[in-house]
């Protein structure tokens, strides 16, 4: 379908009226993919739902809602101690994917330091202490690197 307007040539007003509607749709596209993180979590999640649920957002990118799942499952379940250690791991790893250098170094240093402090570190699983020890120096270099670029000191 052609629309005339008087001030355009007709090949523009041609390319117009084609790419009108694939533009409303990218648009709706664009917004329904900005989904923005729930507000409430279903009271009936168990502990290992909390878990597939964040892995799930990861995997479709959505980092924030994963971060979110995982903070809701520490305030749950502040007594499942084994998995409270690896929902902090899993948030501090976040917070590096999402650029979020010093809160990630912070828990990072947190997980770390309670293997050394907490009375429950001998039910801990080793691996996130490891991997801890692992991304603490790239997460302090990426701190360092942020806090020169804004002091300017290149």
């Amino acid at each position: 379908m052609m629309f005339s307007d008087p001030d355009l040539p007709e090949a523009t007003v041609d390319v117009r009226a084609r790419f009108k509607i694939p533009a409303v749709l990218l648009a709706i596209l664009i917004i329904l993919s900005c989904a923005s993180t729930p507000d409430r979590v279903d009271p009936s999640w168990t502990e290992d739902l909390f878990f597939k649920q964040a892995q799930d957002a990861v995997e479709l990118n959505r980092l924030e809602e994963a971060l979110f799942y995982y903070e809701v499952f520490l305030v749950r379940y502040p007594e499942d101690y084994r998995r409270g250690i690896a929902a902090e791991y899993e948030r501090a790893f976040l917070l590096y994917k999402m650029k979020e250098y010093q809160e990630a170094l912070d828990g990072m240093v947190r997980v770390r330091d309670a293997y050394d402090t907490s009375p429950y570190a001998m039910i801990f699983p080793t691996r996130y202490r490891v991997l801890a020890d692992t991304l603490i120096p790239d997460i302090q270099e990426e701190v360092d690197k942020s806090q020169r670029k804004f002091l300017g000191i290149f």
